[in-house]
């Protein structure tokens, strides 16, 4: 057990547990609990080893795209861009956001509810309203059972009342400039496939394959567990392939490193074709070797000129039997844009399907 100074915040969770079903976990080192809250996941663990301070978080389900940065001042957060809808909440909390996007910020908090639960965690050493998640730090000796309650509530209220604004945002800013919004949508609605504005995503059927591209353009102050972006540091698009008809001979394609380069400049490559310049900057394998030449015959000259197409694009891109995943930049323009959805939408169709004659008769 944690001892007698710290009773509170194994009490409030027992209180939840009680209450909304909240999974608990302990162990001898660190505290930790986790569970879900009216539909919301919701985690407080230590965050010292002599647990005196504690971390409750919410990962939003429903993330934005607007470098939120919202909680008590402090010396790395002190930006006043836009208000909260309350004097006396835009006097205690500091409010960041990228530029251009402080009347989207705006519209997030627009309502009192959230203003309501926002005061609830005043208490609170620490709190922290982002893209992703809704964070709380504070001390079990500085709190009342009770509060503790109120504060884990609250959390799952800001998450949820922001995520119930979130998709209605619009594009953020940096994808409006340049036409880049407009543009993704244009070739998204030319290819029959769906838009979602915030964050801003397309998803749908294209030639051969399942599509879904997500765009996230402030990863830098997104957080650890953030469910649409993970870990990555940098801006940019996230995209999924799946197949309508998987490639043949457990075929999967990377780019090269140098040690591939190296193969390749021996003619030790596991597989490789007629192209000298794309040999170079892929690394193609084939697991099957009875399935090699039918597997080499997938790489058609116009499918080896679209994986170069989205090499030049600043592109990079893992393609396996059944599906492929591609990561770029921050796009900036719209011709770039409609390229970038084209050339993903169009990747599978450029190669040979195995119903085809030919190779495959």
């Amino acid at each position: 057990m944690i001892g007698d100074n710290h009773e509170l915040v194994p009490w409030a969770i027992r209180e939840l547990v009680s209450r909304r079903v909240l999974v608990q976990r302990t162990s001898s080192e660190r505290y930790r609990a986790d569970g879900v809250v009216r539909g919301t996941s919701l985690r407080v663990e230590a965050v010292d080893s002599a647990m005196q301070w504690f971390e409750a978080r919410v990962v939003r389900r429903a993330p934005s795209d607007i470098a939120l940065d919202v909680g008590i001042g402090s010396f790395f957060r002190s930006a006043m861009q836009f208000s909260l809808g309350d004097r006396a909440l835009d006097e205690d909390l500091c409010r960041g956001c990228a530029p251009g996007c402080e009347a989207q910020a705006a519209r997030l908090f627009d309502g009192a509810p959230l203003r309501r639960a926002l005061v609830a965690l005043a208490f609170c050493r620490d709190f922290v309203i982002a893209d992703d998640v809704v964070i709380a730090r504070f001390s079990a000796d500085r709190a009342t059972s009770d509060a503790l309650v109120v504060v884990f509530e609250s959390l799952v209220a800001v998450a949820n009342e922001l995520d119930a604004r979130s998709p209605s945002l619009g594009p953020p800013a940096s994808l409006v400039a340049n036409d880049v919004a407009e543009s993704l949508a244009r070739a998204a609605a030319q290819r029959g496939l769906s838009v979602r504005e915030h964050p801003f995503e397309i998803v749908g059927t294209g030639e051969h394959c399942s599509v879904r591209i997500r765009f996230v353009t402030h990863v830098e102050t997104r957080r650890e567990g953030d469910p649409l972006w993970g870990s990555t540091g940098v801006g940019g698009f996230d995209a999924e392939l799946t197949f309508d008809e998987p490639l043949v001979g457990s075929l999967s394609l990377r780019p090269a490193r140098w040690k591939d380069r190296l193969l390749a400049r021996f003619g030790l490559a596991t597989l490789r074709t007629s192209n000298l310049e794309f040999n170079k900057a892929w690394r193609l394998e084939c697991d099957d070797r009875s399935a090699v030449s039918l597997a080499r015959a997938h790489f058609t000259d116009e499918a080896v000129r679209s994986i170069e197409a989205l090499r030049s694009l600043g592109i990079e891109l893992w393609l396996g039997s059944l599906g492929a995943s591609a990561r770029g930049p921050v796009l900036s323009n719209g011709k770039d844009a409609e390229r970038v959805v084209n050339a993903l939408t169009d990747l599978r169709s450029t190669m040979r399907l195995t119903h085809n004659k030919g190779a495959y008769r």
